[in-house]
């Protein structure tokens, strides 16, 4: 696999972990209690209006091309020319508005009134500065590859080191005034604009301070925030920047991101020191439930996990197993009763939000388990597998209660269906990454997601350009999606690439995202159950 390839299979499992961060790498202490006592909803004291977050993965680096994660601290201190909103769409940014007559170059009518935290106007030229930085080889930055899924011209080119990052195919019309031309249509060019990737950047402060610019007295932003402090695995600190071009609107006068574990910020949110968590450690769910259920908010990141298959290697390779294997699984059992926050099902690679599907479930959904099960013990005898001559796979997942509950829960239900023998191996973080990457592996704990309405992304991080499936056939119907004009159009192509996959089963999914934030009643602005929460601007603190 080259090395870029590889490079971007970990930035995406990261990414993963950030969203949806019960994964591997946020496990719970033990040792930290929480008393039925101490559930209470404590008020958080401030003379000023700050807003105080927590966070279990702070972002690696406050420069949006070498950060691997999206982080809302970015999305405060840069805004780009469009915004994310909570239900995975987007609203006006930077851009005021924009135009495209063939949905190949679109003209983008950049707002006069904004302007960088030193007072210098935000301009065409800016974006130009930081998209041609992104993309630049040299750079070695994390965004190469949404630049070149983006079709931005010459963007595949300049990633290549073929041509140089000048060309890459954006123009300032005037100050305000920017034009992007894409080598084919994509579809949802726009939201993709939402990533971090695409912010803009102050080329002075750059140039003069080098990686340095991200200090916060050197820090220049455009967002409705600028940096004050910032303490390495600590708190990243926050104030109003007043020359915001809404500052007007701008309602809070501090966010603080303070970091730990879940169970860390559970305790300081108890303690009155948090209004937002993360998400909530598993093991403490039901006591919170109970005490704090008007407090508690669900976020549901467009997600799946399960299962990849490595199709290349037997006996794995042949179709009939996987499905097999994904047959005989009881979802129900699994997300209903084996954690303590429930887990939508899955069926599907995409959320049903996202597909869409007509006829509202897959054809394997409406069975019976009882008939599902059957039907795996089947497929498993016609590829030539009894309980004479058993199949055996080995299952490998990264260190954590609930991903060992998971895979011992898998390995039995396959050795009582399918008389299945089924070795488990538990590894470290950064070893089962690294597997990934070398498609050492047979079955592995993983998942795949995205922050877009569009399902195209979850596809591809599966599926495509990978070492462990290949498929023609997918790769040109997510290629189409990406390029259709159309939504309607769109899911048609989703659809028929969930029909495809449900198949060839190279991924064996089991649930889908729904993640708990305890949220403290007098912080308003978030709407219920969406795909992420506001931006920092768009909160509030109401009068106790």
């Amino acid at each position: 696999m080259p090395a870029q390839s590889r490079t971007m299979l970990y930035l995406q499992y990261l990414c993963l972990t950030a969203a949806f961060s019960y994964l591997v790498g946020c496990s719970e202490s033990k040792n930290q209690d929480i008393h039925p006592e101490q559930v209470s909803s404590a008020p958080v004291d401030s003379q000023i209006k700050e807003l105080v977050r927590g966070i279990v993965l702070e972002p690696d680096s406050l420069d949006p091309h070498k950060a691997m994660l999206q982080s809302e601290a970015l999305e405060d201190l840069l805004e780009g020319l469009v915004v994310p909103t909570q239900d995975g769409g987007m609203a006006v940014g930077v851009s005021q508005s924009w135009i495209t007559d063939d949905g190949l170059t679109y003209h983008f009518k950049l707002r006069q009134d904004a302007k960088w935290s030193n007072g210098d106007p935000v301009t065409a030229q800016d974006f130009i500065y930081a998209w041609r930085r992104a993309v630049d080889p040299r750079t070695a930055s994390s965004c190469i590859k949404y630049f070149t899924d983006s079709g931005i011209g010459n963007a595949g080119s300049i990633a290549n080191g073929e041509v140089d990052s000048q060309t890459l195919a954006v123009e300032a019309k005037g100050p305000y005034s920017l034009s992007v031309t894409l080598e084919r249509p994509m579809g949802y060019f726009l939201q993709l604009l939402t990533h971090k990737c695409f912010l803009p950047l102050h080329e002075e402060t750059i140039e003069k301070h080098a990686d340095a610019w991200t200090r916060p007295e050197f820090f220049v932003g455009n967002g409705a925030f600028s940096l004050s402090e910032r303490k390495i695995g600590e708190r990243i600190a926050l104030a109003r920047n007043p020359t915001y071009w809404n500052a007007g609107n701008v309602r809070l006068d501090m966010v603080t991101y303070l970091s730990g574990s879940n169970t860390a910020l559970l305790t300081r949110y108890i303690a009155g020191d948090v209004h937002i968590t993360a998400s909530l450690p598993d093991d403490h769910f039901p006591q919170i439930q109970a005490e704090l259920p008007d407090e508690i908010a669900w976020v549901r990141p467009n997600g799946v996990f399960g299962f990849q298959v490595n199709s290349q290697k037997p006996p794995l390779d042949s179709p009939l197993v996987r499905r097999a294997l994904a047959y005989a699984l009881d979802r129900h059992t699994i997300n209903s009763r084996l954690f303590n926050v429930r887990k939508p099902d899955a069926y599907t690679l995409s959320p049903p939000e996202l597909l869409e599907l007509p006829t509202g479930k897959p054809e394997w959904q409406q069975w019976s388990q009882a008939h599902r099960e059957d039907r795996a013990r089947q497929l498993l005898s016609e590829a030539g597998y009894s309980r004479e001559n058993p199949l055996r796979v080995q299952l490998s997942y990264t260190r954590s209660e609930n991903n060992t509950k998971l895979a011992l829960a898998a390995s039995a239900m396959w050795r009582e269906i399918l008389g299945a023998e089924v070795t488990i191996q538990q590894q470290e973080f950064k070893a089962m990454v690294e597997r990934f990457q070398n498609a050492d592996f047979e079955l592995i704990h993983w998942g795949h997601g995205t922050q877009l309405k569009e399902p195209a992304e979850i596809y591809a991080s599966c599926c495509i350009s990978n070492d462990h499936y290949s498929s023609d056939n997918l790769a040109d119907l997510i290629h189409s999606a990406r390029s259709a004009q159309d939504e309607h159009n769109r899911r048609e192509y989703y659809i028929e690439a969930e029909s495809l996959l449900a198949q060839e089963m190279p991924f064996i999914p089991i649930s889908h995202v729904r993640k708990p934030k305890l949220i403290k009643p007098h912080v308003n602005g978030v709407e219920a159950n969406h795909t992420r929460l506001p931006l920092s601007k768009d909160l509030w603190l109401a009068e106790k």
